[in-house]
Parts: C-alpha cells; sequence; structure tokens
C-alpha cells in the first residue's frame, strides 16, 4: 500500500515538474531574417504567406529580435487606400459672339444669338475679317456635358507682345441673366528661351452647374484663340491598399451536393466539386470566383471550413456569370467574407460542367506593413513563440508613441529573407502544443491514482 501511494506522489511531482518544464519554456522558430545596415524606420510588406506561420492574434506569437539578442521595437500597421487623382479632358461646344466689332483672323466660327419666348437659337457663320480690336465674347455649352469642367485651358496663337490677357467668366441659364463668376487672366511670357505659360483658370463651383458659361476677353486685350478645352479632376480609390492571391483548386473526391451546417439531411445530388486547400491563413474580405478564359452561367454553391472534420458553411449560392462581349469579359461582383481566414474551400455547380477546367479563387484582403526600430545591429530575426504576449505588443506601441511616430511617418522598405523550414510546416499541426502535453499529462496521472484506488479498494478487509 505505502509503494502505491509512493507511486502516487512520483507520478504527481512528474506531472508537477513537466508543467513547470513545458510552460517555462516556450519553443521559438525564427520565420524571417531581415539584414540591412540601415538605422532608421523600417518597414516590409506583408504577404499571404506570414498568415500561414500562426503568428497568433494581433501578431502576439511574434518577437524581434538583434544579433544580440535584444528585443528591438515593432508594429503593424494597415495601409490605408489613397485616391488617385485623374484628370480628363472634355471637349467643349464653344461659340465665337458677335458684337459691335469682330476681332481679327480667329480660328472660331462668330455666332448669332437670337432669343425668343418659345426657344434659344444658336447660329454660326463663317468668320468676318476685319481690323478693329474690341471686346471678345466666346459661349460656352454645358447642356449635354455629363462631366462639367473644373477648369476650363485655352490655347492661343502665338504672340511675340508678350502679353497679359484679362478676362471675366459668366455663368447662367437662359442666356439672357448673367453671374459673375470672376475676373482671370492669361499670360504666356518668353525671355531667353524661356517661356512662363498660364493658359488655365479654375472655375468656380456653382458656374459648371449651369447651362452655360460666357468668357469675356476685355478690350485691352485682344486674342485669336484655337480652342476651349474643359478639364474635369476626379478621385479614384487605389487598389494599391489591398493585396490579392490567387488559390488554385483540384476535383473533390466526392461529386455529391456536401452537406453544410444548416442541413439535417444528407443530399445525394450529384454535382461538379472542386476543392481548394489554402497554406496562408490572411483574413480575406473579399474572394472572386474566376473562370479565366471559359464562359459560365448558372447556379453556383461556395463552402468554407477550417478543419477537415469539420461541416461545410455555405458562404454562397445562387446565379453566377461570367461571360465575353465586344473583346471584353464581364463577371459577378466579388463576394463579401465574414470569416475570410478558413482554410479550406469548395465550389458546387451543375453536373454538366464535370469536365471543365477549376476556376480559381482570388481573396483580396487589407494590406499590412510590418515596421520595425532598427538599432545598426543587424541582422534581425523575426521569430514565432508559442507564448502570446499581449502586454509586449501594447507596450512597444507605447514605445512609438513617446517617440512621435505616427502610422502615417515615413519608413524605408526594405527585403525580408523567409525561412523555408517554417513556412512550409505541416498544414494539420497542432496549433499549441503545450495543451496537449498538458492534456496527456493529466490522462496519465489520473490513470496511476485510478489504478492506486482500485489496487486500495481490493485489499480493504472484507467485513464477516
Amino acid at each position: 500500500m505505502n509503494r502505491l501511494f509512493f507511486s502516487g506522489k512520483i507520478a504527481m511531482f512528474g506531472l508537477a515538474s513537466l508543467l513547470s518544464h513545458v510552460t517555462s519554456h516556450a519553443e521559438e522558430t525564427v520565420v524571417f531574417i531581415i539584414d540591412t545596415d540601415q538605422q532608421a524606420l523600417l518597414q516590409a510588406e506583408v504577404t499571404p504567406d506570414w498568415f500561414g506561420l500562426d503568428l497568433g492574434e494581433r501578431w502576439s506569437h511574434l518577437q524581434v529580435k538583434d544579433q544580440l539578442g535584444n528585443p528591438v521595437p515593432f508594429r503593424f500597421v494597415q495601409k490605408k487606400p489613397v485616391p488617385d487623382l485623374i484628370a480628363d479632358d472634355i471637349a467643349l461646344p464653344v461659340f465665337l459672339l458677335t458684337t459691335n466689332e469682330t476681332p481679327t483672323n480667329t480660328s472660331l466660327p462668330p455666332a448669332m444669338i437670337r432669343v425668343t419666348p418659345n426657344s434659344i437659337e444658336v447660329r454660326t457663320e463663317a468668320a468676318q475679317q476685319t481690323g478693329a480690336n474690341s471686346t471678345t465674347e466666346y459661349l460656352i455649352d454645358l447642356r449635354d456635358i455629363e462631366q462639367r469642367p473644373s477648369q476650363l485651358r485655352f490655347n492661343w496663337q502665338g504672340d511675340e507682345s508678350n502679353r497679359i490677357y484679362s478676362l471675366n467668366v459668366y455663368y447662367g441659364n437662359d442666356l439672357q441673366h448673367w453671374q459673375h463668376a470672376g475676373r482671370f487672366a492669361l499670360t504666356r511670357l518668353l525671355a531667353n528661351d524661356t517661356m512662363l505659360e498660364k493658359n488655365h483658370l479654375d472655375l468656380p463651383a456653382q458656374a459648371a452647374t449651369h447651362d452655360y458659361l460666357k468668357v469675356q476677353f476685355e478690350p485691352e486685350s485682344p486674342i485669336v484663340l484655337n480652342s476651349i478645352i474643359g478639364h474635369h479632376q476626379r478621385y479614384q480609390q487605389t487598389k494599391s491598399a489591398t493585396m490579392a492571391w490567387t488559390v488554385n483548386g483540384h476535383a473533390a473526391d466526392h461529386q455529391v451536393r456536401a452537406t453544410s451546417s444548416r442541413q439535417r439531411r444528407r443530399d445525394d445530388v450529384p454535382v461538379t466539386a472542386w476543392e481548394y486547400p489554402r497554406q496562408e491563413r490572411a483574413p480575406a474580405n473579399t474572394v472572386f470566383i474566376d473562370f479565366g478564359q471559359r464562359g459560365f452561367i448558372g447556379d453556383l454553391r461556395l463552402l468554407s471550413k477550417n478543419e477537415n472534420d469539420q461541416d461545410w458553411r455555405e458562404v454562397f449560392n445562387g446565379t453566377w456569370h461570367h461571360i465575353r462581349h465586344q473583346e471584353q469579359w464581364y463577371s459577378s461582383s466579388a463576394i463579401a467574407l465574414s470569416q475570410g481566414s478558413a482554410r479550406h474551400w469548395r465550389i458546387e455547380v451543375d453536373d454538366s460542367e464535370a469536365t471543365a477546367h477549376p476556376p480559381s479563387l482570388c481573396f483580396h484582403a487589407p494590406r499590412w506593413q510590418f515596421q520595425f526600430l532598427a538599432n545598426g545591429h543587424s541582422p534581425y530575426l523575426l521569430i514565432r513563440t508559442d507564448d502570446a504576449n499581449h502586454r509586449s505588443i501594447s507596450a512597444m506601441q507605447e514605445i512609438f508613441d513617446s517617440l512621435d511616430i505616427g502610422s502615417d511617418a515615413p519608413a524605408t522598405t526594405v527585403q525580408v529573407q523567409a525561412q523555408v523550414a517554417a513556412i512550409t510546416a505541416p498544414e494539420e499541426a497542432p496549433r499549441n502544443l503545450r495543451h496537449i502535453i498538458l492534456w496527456s499529462l493529466l490522462i496519465g496521472a489520473s490513470v496511476i491514482m485510478l489504478y492506486a484506488v482500485f489496487r486500495l479498494f481490493r485489499q480493504a478487509p472484507k467485513a464477516d
């Protein structure tokens, strides 16, 4: 009996020792190396492969150390979309208005304007050749212009007098009542093979919303215009703040309709199914199904799950199209994802597509930048550890805040060297080895204690 108690004590002591060893020695794996001599705020592009390294929530399983083993402050910054300024030229219908005295040698046709209670008539005529210099006016018709100009650009014939041309711009809707938009100046100056040119003006926002513009050059500023071009500026969101990657699939082993978590019974409906295993775990926010150079119109079902032993979860179930029209491909919109880091994906279509090549899954996710403060002791090691240290992440952010280094601070981009052994780890590797060892030891100790109790029960004296 004493031996049994002694064995139980030894087992519990061994369990405590092993647990202490496991909890105090976390496994560390070098996943990236950065070798640089620069001492500044450095950054590296985060690719989808980073998310296959199990770096934890908010990167809590990542450490950065220099050559001497000292910790290096780091952070992850999400790249914000920067809109691109796009400028479009707009062909404007421009008419030279007939005045009491017409400017000489104009390249634009003059126009007669006749206003009646029921109509407005603009009639162009052949240019008249006179030698008078007086007020020059041009009418711009904006009624059929969808993108209203924000600028007007003037092209005129060469002038050796190096003059500054003064003009006024008016706007209105009925060709009778005009409102003054502003007084502007144009010039083209030449001196010793150097040219100073200002050939455009910015329109007030309210001016471009009306039907007509009138450009009036002052009498002391005669000019011969070749054309007036509208300039429309707009902002377009750039895609540089999004990273994209493609996952290729293969024919699924089971070519029947898969049972999702919402279904109560299995339907053995034949379908064409492809499956897509993902090595990375990047949190995608959209996915696009790309059929390439093959057209498709029909019902499509997209499913996903995290582990092999889980039920499929339905992500999309509806009609999908991918057609070609006039040398262009038109497809359904990308699918928004609420759980974009799932490891397994599946596409199901009608059985008639059984011999077709599998489409590709194109994932999109926000782009991140990894930034760290280099101290001159290169190389720097990016280490994955089993211990999650959320306090360290918060403390390092406080370091950046105390140094007044904002998320938009300029940083120098460097290259990282991936450690192949870390990235090509088994797909279904245990997420936390420490938990597995812990439960194994607990079960083993429990078996020993139950065996000791059983032996004690059998050796107890029986009542008469």
